[in-house]
C-alpha cells in the first residue's frame, strides 16, 4: 500500500460533501484474486485487511497513512485537481489473494452495496476499485454481479469506471456494466496511482460527453505467470506499445484507452483468458470494436512468444548441488 501526506483532497472539503460542490461520484470497491485451489476466503479475511464504508471510507482517503489501494488515491487527487466534485463513499473491501470467497458473505455484501446505493441518492458517476479475478464458492463471476448491482442503481447513462488488476479475468458481463475500463500495465504492479488518475480524466470526459463504450475481445490463450514480463523486447511490452498508438482520445479521436490483460490461470474458470479491452467515447462503439479486433489479431500473431523456457527441475537441482559443492 502506498502512503501519502495528510492533506485535504483538492476540490473537496474536509467535511462530508454537500450538494452544489460538483458532480456526485460514488466510490466503491471489491478486491480479491481467487485461487480455485486455495482455502476459502471468509468475512474475517476482509475485516482483517480493509472493509470500510461511508464516513470511514472518506476518512481513509484523507488519512496520513491510507489503507486504500493507490488507484483510489490517484483518482481522488486527479478529480480534485481538475475541478470541484463531491465524493460519495459507498463501500470498499479488499483482502490478499486466497481461495473463493464464501457465497453467503458475498450475497450479503451485494445486498449491502445495493442498499447503500439507494441511500446515496442520484449519482453522476461511480469509480470502482476492482481486482477482476474473484470467485465465490457458488459462482465464477462475482465481479460482474458487483458491477451489475452498481449499474442497476445508477441507470444506463451515468459513467461507471473501474481500475482493474492486469491479471483480471475479463467477462462480457463486466464490460457491459462499465463505461470505462483501465487495467494496470506494470508487473509487478507499480502504476496504480497513475491508472487511477487516468480514470479520473476519463470520468471528466464522460461527465461532459456521456458514458463511454467498453468492448472486449477474448483470446483462447492464457499466459502463465512466468510468461508475463513487461521489459522492452518482451511480447507484452511490444504489443502494449502498439495498442497505445491506437489511443487517440487526447487528440479528439474516439479511442480513450486500450488495456491488455493476461488473466489469472489459478482462478480456473470459464472467463480465464487473455483479454483486449477498448474504451471509446460515447457513441463510438464501432471504432472500439475495430481497434479491439486489430489489437487482438496482433496478440494472437505473437502467441508463441508468450511461451518462456523454464529450467527443468532436475537441471536446477543439479546446478544447486554443484554450486553448493
Amino acid at each position: 500500500m502506498e502512503r501519502h501526506r495528510d492533506r485535504a483532497l483538492p476540490g473537496t472539503d474536509r467535511d462530508a460533501p454537500t450538494a452544489g460542490t460538483g458532480p456526485r461520484i460514488g466510490l466503491a470497491g471489491f478486491f480479491l484474486e481467487a485461487d480455485r485451489f486455495a482455502a476459502v476466503t471468509t468475512a474475517a479475511h476482509f475485516a482483517a485487511n480493509l472493509d470500510v464504508a461511508d464516513a470511514a471510507l472518506l476518512a481513509e482517503l484523507r488519512a496520513a497513512a491510507p489503507r486504500l489501494l493507490p488507484d483510489k488515491l490517484g483518482f481522488a487527487e486527479a478529480m480534485g485537481a481538475s475541478g470541484p466534485w463531491a465524493p460519495v463513499p459507498l463501500r470498499m473491501t479488499l483482502t490478499y489473494p486466497g481461495g473463493p470467497v464464501e457465497r453467503a458473505w458475498f450475497d450479503t455484501f451485494i445486498g449491502d452495496v445495493r442498499a447503500r446505493m439507494a441511500a446515496a441518492g442520484p449519482l453522476d458517476g461511480v469509480f470502482v476499485c476492482l481486482h477482476g479475478a474473484a470467485a465465490t464458492t457458488g459462482e465464477d463471476d462475482p465481479d460482474a454481479r458487483f458491477l451489475e448491482t452498481l449499474r442497476q442503481a445508477v441507470g444506463p447513462r451515468a459513467p461507471i469506471l473501474a481500475v482493474v488488476d492486469r491479471h483480471t479475468n475479463v467477462s462480457a458481463r463486466m464490460c457491459a456494466a462499465l463505461s470505462g475500463f483501465v487495467a494496470y500495465r506494470t508487473n509487478p504492479h507499480v502504476d496504480l496511482r497513475e491508472r487511477g488518475a487516468l480514470a479520473a480524466r476519463l470520468m471528466r470526459t464522460m461527465l461532459h460527453e456521456g458514458a463511454g463504450e467498453v468492448v472486449l475481445e477474448k483470446l483462447p490463450m492464457l499466459p502463465a505467470g512466468t510468461d508475463q514480463p513487461i521489459a522492452p523486447g518482451t511480447p507484452y511490452h511490444d504489443l502494449m506499445e502498439g495498442a497505445q498508438a491506437r489511443v487517440d482520445g487526447v487528440r479528439g479521436g474516439p479511442v480513450l484507452e486500450v488495456s491488455l490483460c493476461d488473466g489469472f490461470p489459478l482462478a480456473d474458470c470459464a472467463r480465464c483468458g487473455f483479454s483486449v479491452v477498448v474504451t471509446a467515447r460515447a457513441g463510438q462503439r464501432a471504432a472500439a470494436e475495430g481497434v479491439a479486433r486489430e489489437v487482438a489479431a496482433a496478440v494472437w500473431a505473437r502467441r508463441h512468444d508468450f511461451l518462456a523456457p523454464l529450467t527443468p527441475l532436475e537441471v536446477a537441482v543439479s546446478a544447486a548441488v554443484e554450486a553448493a559443492e
